[in-house]
């Protein structure tokens, strides 16, 4: 989501003479406090729909939308072993070094569930060489080739060089809502901001929660 954004901010820039769009990425509970405390965010975005709708009942921003939906996928680098679709626990026994996201903001939540779940969660563990502070973060471990599988979005694996691979994990659709602070004053350029990224993000096919 980070990348999307940022390439939005751009293109509204571009499209804005004089307005200027800055994405400050961190954690979503942390930002959330800061709007809370009154931080002069124009739009949050956010994987945790909790936070967003907590937010929007404290009056601070406006009635968060779900923009597109994502899940989890393993990525890791292209290998000369012919194996173009391993499976799960090959990936996992063949890796020395694994990047996953702290428990701490909503990529380490999701993670942590998969992985108790999915009953891989001692062998992923034990080869975890950083808890990141973002999905960011993650992908970052990964690119620089300091860890040789990672937990990410799937929504990230576009924006992964072409010599990294993903293999998409069955879980939950995750959710990314977004919100205008109630207190901004470039409200209209927000809203606007908001809806040109909801065209840029894959359709969203997955039913929303209720």
């Amino acid at each position: 989501m980070q990348s999307t954004l940022e390439a939005r901010g751009r293109a509204f820039e571009d499209s804005h003479p004089g307005v200027r769009v800055e994405i400050i990425g961190d954690s979503s509970s942390r930002l959330a406090r800061q709007l809370v405390d009154g931080a002069p965010y124009d739009v949050f975005v956010s994987a945790r729909v909790d936070l967003g709708e907590a937010l929007h009942r404290s009056a601070i921003t406006s009635e968060p939308v779900i923009i597109t939906a994502t899940g989890l996928a393993l990525a890791y680098p292209q290998t000369r072993r012919g194996d173009d679709q391993p499976r799960l626990p090959s990936l996992v026994a063949r890796a020395t070094t694994i990047a996953v996201a702290d428990p701490s903001v909503p990529l380490g939540q999701y993670t942590q569930r998969w992985l108790s779940e999915s009953g891989e969660i001692t062998e992923v563990l034990r080869r975890v060489r950083s808890f990141e502070a973002s999905a960011l973060a993650v992908a970052r471990r990964l690119t620089a080739g300091e860890v040789d599988l990672a937990i990410v979005y799937t929504q990230q694996c576009a924006s992964l060089p072409r010599r990294f691979h993903c293999l998409p994990v069955d879980t939950t659709p995750i959710f990314y809502v977004s919100a205008v602070n109630e207190s901004s004053a470039h409200r209209e350029l927000a809203l606007e901001f908001v809806r040109e990224v909801e065209a840029a993000l894959p359709s969203l096919r997955a039913e929303a929660p209720r």
